[in-house]
């Protein structure tokens, strides 16, 4: 995520007068940052920052990882809906938070360490 502060006050009263353009309950900061966010998340799709196939993304971890999620698969919901997204998808945005979310849950349950949790989601 990138922080965004908004000094200038001319931007300011120029984003305040665009009221229809964010959520009553936005601020004008809170609203360039999600524009902001939406102009990174664009880039990186373009140019595939973070983005691996759904094979890659499996490969990321091993086999006797891979073997305690899918045990683990059978008596957790949580761990089992989260592997049929991941199957049903082309690819994996690594920096997502379904993804960011997912292993997290699996570092939760004992499954991954914070560490093996880092490098799965690096790139």
């Amino acid at each position: 995520m990138i922080n965004l502060t908004i000094t200038d006050a001319r931007l300011l009263a120029a984003v305040d007068a665009n009221k229809g353009q964010h959520a009553p309950d936005q601020t004008a900061e809170q609203y360039m940052q999600a524009w902001l966010d939406q102009i990174v998340d664009s880039w990186a799709v373009a140019r595939r920052v973070g983005i691996v196939s759904t094979g890659e993304y499996v490969l990321r971890f091993t086999a006797a990882e891979n073997a305690a999620i899918s045990a683990a698969a059978q008596t957790d919901p949580t761990i089992a809906d989260a592997m049929a997204r991941v199957r049903s998808l082309g690819e994996v945005r690594l920096y997502s938070d379904e993804m960011t979310q997912g292993v997290g849950y699996l570092v939760a349950q004992g499954l991954l360490t914070q560490a093996r949790a880092d490098e799965i989601l690096a790139y």
